[in-house]
């Protein structure tokens, strides 16, 4: 419906805006057409045309500022804008704008071109809408402005983007296929075909069969199942290896993958589209994609005034498909009879004299189908100047219309393929600058593609020499190689991006080229051989370590072939037979090996070839040089090659000879031993399980006890002791292991692996009377179980009278020992006199005469008369100790007293590797006497370099706290330590060892905490085996 303007001297208003202004807003007020117009169309200008005065035309500041300009300045004229629009765009919007004004039904929409202030172009999409007055007169035309360029951008860099994909794909040489699942129907590239030296025509017809014919048969059906199961799956990927007939005969290893694109109603896939790479050689072998894109060529018709045909071209005939030899003097729209009225309305403007075209329009054939036409008509003049009828241009761009649809899904297709590769894909323009990064070469260096300067890309992403450590220099970069150098085969680089794994990446690489052959950028493709490098340098490593074991093993090793000759022998197995290694590799191991072994030998070496058994052992003796028998332990296995025949035979000998001898010897001293055993008469020796049930009993054993070993035999030992003495056994364990023991664990409860328990105990005779006997119980081990233990036990009795008559001669001693001390008392006061006087005679003889100050004889009698004193003082201390410790304990400075007994012991502690740390505060004090302090000091020091422990850097540490009213001595180190469990009880106790020393007496711990009680304090202890003890002396200091 027309729009009707009122106009009523609107260009008289007296309002400051412009009168085109004032008369929009009241259209925009009062119409809701052109209010919905302005709303939908006017996002980047709007303007309002006055066409009876055509010079004035009013534009909003958004149409200026779009365009780069200051509205304020320019001036509301249709003129302004007129220079800076595509004068090819002027005409024909032009053009549209009167057809626009005669028939309002043709609306006037197009795409123009402005040049910006800057200097860039433009692309505007211009609506319009006429106005017309009371009588129908055009008098307004009302435009807005949409700014398109990015659009536009958008639609060139399509076109841009898809050329390169297209050539990227050529130069990636993959080969590409899609399936439609329906029909069956295999499309190919050329590239797929020309993997396997075909032709796309040599296997025509295409299908599924072209592609499983050529498979390995065995492939066949597990590409069947695999292929199934990929399309059974959520993601609908197929990825399969296969092996494929090369036309030359040859088989080819193929890498194929696939994806399913699309799915039916139903959800059934319908089609695949995929790529097949060549993994043959780890090289890049994947043909290039083509797309050939062909142009229609255009058609040409010359018509009178009624539209009938004066003249035609041959490609007007095949464009129409037009079957008719004859049209000339027809009319158009008898030969198409099914012509649109759009079309005829068209040819009627012509004749009346406008030129119309078209990029692109559609047109519907007799079939319904559609052909899309890029169109030209024009009026054609006669002589008169008078239109004689119209010239129509016509190109058929359908199948361009078909290939744009084409490429849109080709993008995607290709995009999809450069995706699904394993294989780094990085392409650059013609100066180096990144413009494609596929999703592998992303994944491997966990960076997205940079615009960087080609100097930066080395250090950027991490690309190195194949030493790993040497940064690729800017023209040694395989992609900028490529571009300067046409080509690049099998370059080995490493990626080592900042973050993620170190890749080994074997690349290929080509220049990218238009069809004029111009050089427009490069393309590589990188395929990771991480694995493959991996595989060879542990082939390599194993393969040294095979022969440095081989070579230098320290038993004998051989290699023979399947005629049982050696091919290799090291020097261990030269030197156990005798001969050398040429002399050996001149032999059969038949001619060395003992003729009462060969047999089965032979046997076990034939049960291998056949592969009933894969390895065998055995003892053999070979025939030394010299003529002996040699006892070896043989290990053989056999190794195949890839078709599972036999190579060679791998042979591993050890010399027992040295066991067999000592087995015999063992057998002749076991044999001597039972002997003995059986003539001790006075000591019982009995043997025992597990469980301490009697599984030998000597003849000494049988005088103690009075039993037979007949008579005994499987009993429990335990029957022998008294009930009272286990009980009260059992009880003491149970105070110091807080473990409850009973019958025969209470016997075995202190044994260890290395120590036997020694005890005193009661037993019982068959006549059930008793004696006391020294037993020793002792661990019997089979490798490393338990297996019985072995109990020797002595008669005593007589001891014990002995030790009565010792007990007197104690008392008599104790008596002595009384009178000593009083001796002893004498003797130091009456000497610390002697020594006084004699210290005070050198004290006035060196006043007297100072001039012998210096004299050497002078200075040895004031060292010995200082030692004598000191001597004295501590003799007296121990006199004075023996009586009473409290009264003569002194405050001393605990601090002084470690640390000059550590320079006694440092070269000890630096010879054994020991590192002493002490924290004692330098005040310290305590409640001591010198001498019994230095020795607890000195022991536990001593003890902790004593046992250390080899296998760790040893450590002793000697800190002072304070606690409840004592000083904290700790001494902690990190030695063998002491099983508390088994030892607590006895760990103070004198001749009680617990390490195999040589330096053991078991004196030191019982003297240490002899001097610690005697000084009023305690000592405590913390250990366990392999990590060491922390023993803590608690002595007191006066607050």
């Amino acid at each position: 419906m027309p729009i009707k303007l009122s106009i009523q001297n609107s260009k008289k208003s007296t309002s400051t805006k412009n009168y085109l202004q004032n008369e929009l807003n009241t259209l925009i007020k009062e119409n809701d057409l052109i209010f919905d117009f302005v709303q939908k169309a006017a996002l980047d200008g709007l303007w309002f045309w006055d066409l009876e005065d055509p010079e004035n035309e009013w534009m909003d500041d958004k149409f200026w500022t779009v365009l780069g300009y200051d509205p304020k300045v320019m001036p509301h004229k249709s003129s302004a804008w007129q220079d800076i629009i595509n004068q090819e765009d002027l005409a024909l919007a032009m053009e549209n704008a009167n057809r626009h004004l005669h028939d309002p039904s043709y609306s006037y929409d197009q795409v123009v071109r402005y040049t910006h202030k800057l200097g860039h172009t433009l692309w505007i999409q211009c609506r319009g809408l006429v106005i017309r007055n009371a009588e129908g007169k055009p008098v307004r035309m009302l435009g807005a402005h949409t700014d398109i360029t990015k659009l536009k951008k958008v639609e060139f860099e399509l076109q841009r983007q898809l050329q390169r994909y297209e050539h990227i794909i050529e130069g990636s040489n993959i080969g590409t296929w899609e399936w439609d699942l329906k029909t069956d129907e295999v499309i190919f590239n050329e590239g797929w075909a020309r993997m396997i030296g075909y032709t796309l025509i040599e296997l025509r017809p295409l299908s599924m069969d072209t592609w499983l014919n050529g498979m390995e048969p065995i492939d066949v059906k597990k590409f069947r199942s695999k292929l199934k199961t990929s399309l059974q799956s959520c993601e609908a990927t197929f990825e399969f290896e296969t092996r494929v007939r090369h036309k030359n005969g040859s088989y080819i290893w193929f890498l194929d993958r696939g994806k399913v694109m699309s799915w039916d109603k139903e959800g059934n896939p319908e089609r695949m589209i995929g790529s097949r790479q060549e993994i043959t050689e780890s090289k890049k072998n994947i043909e290039r994609y083509r797309a050939f894109i062909e142009q229609a060529p255009s058609a040409l018709a010359m018509f009178d005034l009624d539209m009938c045909y004066l003249a035609a071209s041959r490609q007007w005939f095949t464009d129409y498909d037009i079957h008719e030899e004859d049209i000339i003097g027809k009319s158009h729209y008898e030969v198409f009879s099914h012509i649109s009225e759009e079309w005829k309305e068209q040819h009627r403007r012509c004749l009346e004299g406008e030129i119309l075209k078209s990029k692109e329009d559609k047109f519907y054939k007799k079939d319904g189908s559609v052909q899309w036409l890029s169109w030209e008509m024009k009026p054609w003049f006669t002589d008169t100047m008078k239109i004689g009828g119209i010239i129509m241009h016509v190109s058929d761009i359908t199948e361009l219309k078909q290939i744009e649809h084409a490429n849109q899904q080709k993008q995607t297709f290709l995009e999809a393929i450069l995706d699904s590769i394993e294989v780094g894909i990085v392409s650059c323009d013609q100066s180096g600058t990144l413009t494609l990064f596929n999703k592998t070469t992303k994944n491997w260096h966990g960076l997205p593609p940079e615009v960087l300067p080609t100097s930066e890309l080395s250090g950027y992403y991490g690309l190195f020499k194949p030493d790993g450590k040497t940064p690729l220099e800017t023209e040694e970069i395989p992609l900028l190689r490529t571009l300067k150098n046409g080509s690049l085969e099998a370059d080995e680089i490493i990626i080592k991006p900042n973050e993620g794994f170190k890749r080994y990446v074997s690349v290929n690489g080509s220049q990218l080229r238009s069809l004029d052959g111009e050089i427009f950028g490069a393309v590589v493709a990188m395929h990771d051989i991480t694995e493959r490098k991996n595989t060879e340098e542990k082939l390599r490593i194993s393969e040294e370590t095979f022969r440095a074991n081989f070579e230098n093993a320290a038993i004998g090793m051989a290699i023979s072939n399947c005629q049982y000759q050696w091919i290799e022998v090291n020097e261990a197995f030269s030197e156990i037979v005798g001969y050398t290694i040429s002399e050996l590799q001149a032999m059969t191991f038949k001619d060395i090996t003992h003729e009462d072994d060969l047999a089965l030998d032979l046997q076990l070496l034939n049960e291998l070839t056949e592969g009933i058994r894969t390895h065998y052992h055995m003892e053999k003796r070979y025939i030394h040089k010299e003529g002996y028998s040699v006892h070896v332990i043989l290990a053989v296995s056999l190794v195949r090659d890839s078709e599972g025949s036999p190579l060679f035979f791998v042979s591993q000998i050890i010399d027992i000879s040295p066991r067999i001898e000592a087995k015999n010897r063992m057998l002749s001293t076991l044999a001597e031993l039972k002997i003995l055993r059986d003539s001790n008469t006075q000591v019982g020796i009995i043997g025992l399980d597990k469980k301490g049930a009697i599984t030998s009993f000597n003849k000494g054993a049988e005088n103690l006890l009075g039993y037979s070993f007949e008579e005994i035999e499987g009993t429990s030992v335990v029957d022998f002791y008294r009930k009272e003495e286990l009980k009260k056994r059992s009880n003491e364990l149970y105070e110091s292991h807080k473990e409850q023991y009973i019958d025969f664990d209470v016997l075995t409860a202190l044994s260890t692996d290395e120590i036997g328990d020694t005890s005193e105990w009661e037993y019982v005779r068959k006549d059930r009377s008793t004696f006391s006997a020294q037993s020793t119980l002792t661990i019997l081990k089979d490798e490393f179980n338990i297996s019985g233990y072995l109990l020797v036990i002595t008669d005593v009795s007589e001891i014990k009278k002995v030790e009565g008559r010792l007990k007197s001669l104690l008392e008599v001693a104790e008596d002595q020992n009384k009178r000593l001390k009083n001796f002893a008392y004498i003797v130091s006061h009456n000497l610390r006199s002697h020594s006084g006087n004699f210290s005070m005679l050198l004290n006035l003889f060196h006043k007297e005469f100072p001039e012998f100050s210096d004299n050497e004889i002078l200075k040895l009698f004031k060292n010995a008369s200082d030692s004598l004193a000191e001597t004295i003082g501590h003799l007296s201390e121990v006199v004075v100790m023996s009586a009473s410790v409290d009264q003569n304990l002194n405050k001393i400075n605990l601090s002084k007293i470690v640390n000059s007994v550590l320079q006694g012991v440092l070269s000890s502690a630096s010879e054994n590797n020991v590192k002493i740390k002490v924290t004692v505060p330098k005040d310290m004090e305590v409640l001591a006497l010198p001498a019994y302090l230095e020795s607890i000091v000195l022991n536990l020091t001593t003890n902790a370099i004593k046992y250390r422990r080899p296998t760790c850097q040893s450590t002793v540490s000697i800190s002072a706290t304070k606690k409840d009213g004592f000083v904290v001595i700790s001494f902690a180190d990190n030695g063998l330590g002491i099983d508390l469990n088994r030892n607590r009880s006895k760990l103070f106790k004198m001749y009680k060892t617990f390490h195999k020393h040589e330096d053991a007496r078991g004196i030191g711990l019982f003297i240490t905490k002899n001097q610690i009680e005697a000084l009023g304090g305690k000592i405590t202890v913390e250990s366990e085996v392999n990590k060491g003890s922390n023993f803590k002396v608690y002595l007191r200091y006066i607050a």
